[in-house]
């Protein structure tokens, strides 16, 4: 059994206020041989700490007794053992460093490992040369950090890179492919602008790392570097792997925030087989409990959600036996991962408040919690094996089953879309909440706008992002596109009516529920006070703008961050002065444009004002003594990059002559000219300035140093003042990316001919019948040669026999998916005249499975467990499906197993299902099937081949079937001819032949792509009109033209109709078509001529459905020819032919 650790936090303070002790009545003093390390050696009194630990602990931990003192300077110092780390923790944590570092594989990282010191906790040997141990110093700092958090990487900002020593250092060295920074010390560190990337390779690891920075010193150019203050800037984690520290600075970049951050685990054992699970985003501020689940649940609902250490164990969990059937499955899942006890309770707030504790947030930090499984009526989630028999869990992905989320939307659909999906299905909703979804559903099929432009945030990101106050232009534009994009459904009566019953999803997901009302109040409020501070241009456009701007020879400039501190080639700037001038004020105006000018007017007048000065001193000293020495050298600028020239500095943020060389004493005696100081304050004896151009450029570098810190406070107040509707932004950026979400599926199912069966609720007619009418394999094409289309009735457990290869697999892979789909209010591959009930749990337990070498269990005995699960959580509202029980097992014994779990299933729990099994000797059994249907896969005889010779329809009728079909399946796919022979023999002559496990056919779906839009419109409006017109006057209707503007695409309703359709290209060419795949000739127009690079774009299309019925193809046709005519008669320039 791993031994599990308790890693408990300490106070700060330096090396000379803290230490590791047992008990306060065990503190004395000991010199210890270094600071930083663990005295392993026992005092005169033994101590109760190592009673029971015999043998258990390895050598950091043996003796009786742990001290850790520290010295200063190198006096003894000590403080009471309340301001240190408790041995345990100290124990646990220097063995979680050296089980880390014994793992090491990259040779470079093993070099290191001579040098660390494993008894003290950075792992740093103070011996060694180069390591100060003084009060102020880098290691001090280090050692600090380390005491708050014991079990984290740290990184620590130094100048233009993050490092780190000892184990740390061995770690980035090892999993970041860093190279140590020199080899006197165990060193490491990465370019401060690579700091996400380290981080995200260490939180790929499941490691955890504390950010420290620098704090902002005061405007000091010219001056020697000052100490360093340092403080802990954040704290990042698998679970909240974004560095956001100073990110409003950076205001053209927008993290990319993971969607499959995992969330923070934690773990209750009420009773020996019922657990409390929690997950807990961090970002988001909110968590969900799970209460009460069984083991199956609970494994599940941690692996599904993704994994990562630490686990927060409450003690119930840690203090109970590993032995026997229960919590075997948890254990295998976390067993080689960092623990953190919780002890007390309730488990609820002491999870919370260990999680606030271990990752530096304030006590004061609020967390929410939003739905969970013990909701009334909503169903439990899926298990395991069910979510991985259809294509949900993640293992599915590696696997050959078909993935339902890739069914279910657009191939190009948004990750986010795909991963709400996932979770969507895996936890199905309450019946409530599946009625709106289908309700809304049914509304998009008939909706004729387009969905306005909605880009999807996530949710995480917009709460870490405001809750930090680290918003910067970019967060806010996206924000703002998001609910202008939500504003706009809600001032549509026709989309606001079929998105609205989707908010059901958002509360769900967010435990808060808003008003109509309410929605558009924090809309227009947001909206309202991100429009009076952003400049909601885009951040590419405002960037770029400055190169005109300055070209044209306006005043103002502006910069992007890939061309700071370059001379720029702008046009109408021929002299040098002008240009370096322009580098300048590219470099350092970064911010002017990000923010409105109202909010900065006073620094922008400062501003304009020294950038004024600075372009006269230029103009006025260095422009005259450079011409000067130009006509003297006669030469020019543009004969030579060495040749002197006025350039901008970018490493010291100046302008000066450069390339004069050092000895032109009459000449700078003659213009004044002094070498100008570095940002240092050191000489720069190759460069030549004045001192009004210095006092010029340090004015100005001062007011640009000011002008940051206004627009850095101004985004900061900003994230202030929308901070109070941070729950609300939350809910609408959920029910952002539902909307798209469920609007993407309506359209691919359209595409796909799928049907959204009947929701059956308690008190209706047959409210426990299942109904499928003409059902097919999710992942096959309905209009397939291949694919056969069953129906069934079910209203009480039925046995399905069939051959082998018959479709079996396939036949409870396909009910079950399209019973969840239904069930959760989605369309399914089927009739819209099914039927689906309310179930409260779904379980499916595939002939797939095999040993788990982890929980120490046989094949037979994972059937087993499996079996426990079902029968112990089956009710008469569930839908069950067992494929192929105890296989593992000899025939007979395995029968009479599976007959008694088949009459326990049918009779006592008498749930709904589909039982698969190749047990025939399960039908010679006295089998009680008074509440037992009988279903088979049929075969038929294959014409001209002999009476064995059979072959399967994949249809399920009525009766049983106990025919195998092994050896015609043997020798189908290859096994040798004597073989199959010999079997034959052998049967003839009584022998027990041993069966050949059921294998199914895996098909990939087909699929196709889909594309985007821009739109405009010149008298494009006049040629929709016309097309309209002939549409509407042939047919004897009113319809309208749907109109596609950027960002959109035909909405569902248009999907498997015949359409005439109208685009414009940016020269003015117009085009006439017809289609009965609206969706696949759009993106095949587009990808011709958007991606074709000669920036004759489609800039406008349109287009009228016909109604069903209406002749199809050919009155298409028809219309196209009027309509090209019309057009052409009415000087339109047409690329069709006009005949």
């Amino acid at each position: 059994m791993t031994s599990r650790c308790q890693v408990v936090g300490a106070g700060r303070g330096d090396v000379s206020r803290w230490g590791f002790c047992s008990r306060a009545d065990h503190w004395q003093s000991r010199r210890p041989s270094r600071p930083g390390v663990l005295d392993l050696s026992p005092p005169v009194a033994s101590s109760s700490a190592s009673r029971g630990r015999s043998g258990h602990h390895d050598n950091l931990a043996s003796g009786a007794y742990r001290k850790y003192t520290t010295t200063a300077g190198g006096s003894q110092q000590r403080s009471p053992p309340s301001a240190g780390l408790d041995i345990e923790t100290a124990v646990e944590s220097l063995r979680y460093w050296n089980d880390l570092i014994n793992k090491i594989d990259r040779p470079t990282a093993r070099m290191m490992l001579s040098k660390i010191d494993r008894e003290n906790l950075t792992g740093v040997d103070t011996t060694l040369k180069g390591v100060s141990t003084s009060k102020n110093s880098l290691y001090q700092f280090l050692l600090d950090v380390k005491v708050e958090h014991p079990t984290k990487v740290v990184l620590i900002r130094v100048g233009e890179f993050y490092e780190t020593w000892g184990f740390d250092a061995v770690l980035l060295v090892e999993h970041c492919g860093l190279n140590p920074m020199g080899y006197r010390l165990p060193r490491a560190g990465c370019p401060r602008m690579n700091i996400q990337r380290t981080l995200d390779d260490l939180t790929a690891k499941g490691l955890r790392c504390v950010v420290c920075e620098e704090a902002p010193m005061p405007y000091s150019y010219g001056a020697r570097s000052k100490r360093k203050t340092r403080f802990v800037a954040q704290v990042v984690t698998p679970h909240s792997p974004i560095y956001v520290y100073n990110l409003s600075s950076n205001h053209g970049l927008s993290p990319d925030f993971n969607f499959q951050a995992p969330p923070v685990v934690g773990i209750e054992q009420r009773k020996q087989d019922a657990f409390t699970v929690m997950l807990m985003d961090v970002d988001l501020r909110q968590f969900t409990t799970y209460h009460d689940v069984n083991e199956e649940i609970a494994a599940h609902i941690i692996s599904s959600n993704g994994f990562s250490p630490p686990v927060y164990c409450h003690e119930s969990y840690l203090g109970s036996p590993d032995s026997g059937p229960h919590g075997q499955k948890i254990h295998s899942i976390i067993q080689d991962s960092l623990k953190v006890r919780v002890r007390g309770g309730p488990f609820k707030h002491k999870f919370v408040e260990s999680v606030k504790q271990d990752l530096g947030l304030g006590q004061d930090s609020e967390f929410m919690e939003s739905s969970s499984s013990t909701e009334s009526k909503r169903p439990f989630p899926l298990y395991n094996m069910t979510a991985k028999s259809i294509g949900l869990a993640t293992e599915a992905s590696n696997s050959n089953i078909p993935s339902l989320v890739s069914a279910v939307l657009p191939k190009d659909a948004p990750a986010a879309s795909k991963h709400f999906l996932a979770r969507y299905l895996m936890h199905p909703p309450p019946p409530s909440v599946a009625e709106s979804v289908q309700k809304s559903l049914q509304r998009i099929s008939q909706v004729t706008r387009a969905l306005p432009l909605l880009p999807i945030l996530p949710a995480h990101k917009i709460a870490k992002m405001i809750h930090s106050k680290e918003a910067n232009h970019s967060v806010y534009v996206d924000l703002l596109a998001m609910l202008k994009g939500i504003q706009d459904i809600f001032e549509s009566s026709e989309l606001e009516e079929a998105l609205f019953p989707l908010t059901a999803v958002a509360a769900m997901s967010t435990g808060k529920k808003f008003k109509t009302s309410e929605i558009r109040d924090v809309c227009d409020e947001v909206i309202e006070e991100i429009e009076k501070v952003v400049n909601t241009a885009e951040y590419q456009e405002l960037m770029s703008s400055v190169l005109d701007t300055v070209a044209d020879g306006e005043e103002e400039g502006d910069g992007g961050d890939d061309a700071a501190g370059e001379e720029l080639p702008l046009a109408g700037s021929s002299r040098s002065g002008d240009q370096a001038a322009e580098s300048l004020v590219y470099a350092n105006e970064k911010s002017v444009r990000i923010i409105l000018a109202s909010c900065i007017e006073k620094e922008l007048k400062l501003l304009e004002e020294a950038r004024s000065r600075v372009k006269d001193a230029i103009q006025g000293d260095l422009e005259p003594a450079l011409e000067a020495l130009l006509n003297e050298s006669r030469v020019t600028v543009a004969q030579s990059r060495a040749v002197p020239r006025i350039s901008f500095d970018a490493v010291n943020n100046s302008v000066s002559i450069r390339g004069a060389g050092s000895q032109r004493t009459q000449w700078a005696k003659e213009f004044g000219l002094t070498h100008p100081k570095d940002r240092n304050g050191s000489r720069l004896a190759d460069r030549f300035s004045t001192e009004r151009v210095e006092e010029a450029l340090d004015e100005y570098r001062f007011l640009c140093h000011e002008l940051d810190l206004a627009v850095k406070q101004a985004l900061k107040d900003l994230a202030g003042r929308i901070s109070p509707f941070v729950t609300q932004v939350v809910y609408l950026s959920h029910l952002a990316l539902v909307s798209k979400s469920f609007w993407l599926h309506a359209t691919e199912a359209a595409r796909k001919g799928w049907a959204l069966p009947t929701l059956v609720q308690g008190g209706d007619e047959g409210e426990r019948t299942l109904r499928l009418d003409n059902f097919w394999p999710f992942w096959m094409d309905s209009s397939g040669d291949e694919t056969v289309k069953n129906s069934i009735l079910m209203d009480k457990l039925t046995l399905l026999t069939g051959p082998n290869m018959a479709g079996k697999s396939t036949i409870i892979r396909s009910v079950c998916s399209t019973s969840l789909l239904g069930n959760c209010g989605l369309y399914a591959p089927c009739d819209s005249s099914s039927r689906v009930p309310h179930f409260d749990a779904y379980i499916l337990r595939s002939a797939e499975s095999a040993d788990s070498p982890a929980e120490g269990l046989s094949t037979f005995a994972v059937e087993m467990s499996d079996a426990r699960a079902i029968v112990r959580d089956a009710t008469d509202r569930s839908l069950v499906f067992v494929d192929e029980l105890c296989k593992g097992t000899e025939a007979r014994a395995g029968a009479c197993i599976a007959a008694a779990t088949v009459e326990h299933l049918s009779s006592q729990t008498r749930c709904l299902g589909l039982f698969a099994t190749h047990l025939h000797d399960m039908l010679k059994l006295p089998l009680d099937s008074s509440n037992l249907d009988f279903m088979k896969m049929e075969t038929k005889v294959q014409e001209g081949e002999q009476t064995w010779k059979r072959e399967t329809t994949w249809k399920v009728v009525e009766g049983v079937c106990t025919e195998s079909l092994a050896y015609q399946v043997a020798e189908k796919y290859g096994v040798p001819k004597g073989i199959v022979e010999r079997a034959w023999e052998l049967q003839a002559l009584g022998e027990e032949v041993e069966e050949v496990g059921d294998k199914e056919d895996k098909e990939d779906e087909e699929r196709k792509g889909r594309g985007k839009w821009e739109g405009g419109a010149r008298d494009f409006a006049t040629g929709v009109e016309i097309l309209k017109t002939i549409t509407n006057e042939a047919l004897g209707l009113e319809r309208d033209a749907i109109v596609l503007g950027r960002g959109q695409a035909p909405p569902p309703m248009a999907m498997g109709s015949s359409c005439v359709y109208f685009y414009r290209l940016a020269n003015d060419v117009f085009y006439v078509g017809e289609t009965d795949d609206i969706m696949q000739r759009f993106t095949t127009w587009e990808s011709k001529h958007n991606s074709n690079g000669n920036g004759n774009l489609m800039t406008d299309f349109a287009f009228v459905v016909l109604p069903r019925g209406a002749g199809g193809k050919s009155t298409a046709r028809e219309l196209e020819t009027k309509t090209i005519r019309t057009l052409a008669n009415a000087g339109y320039n047409l690329m069709n032919e006009v005949y």
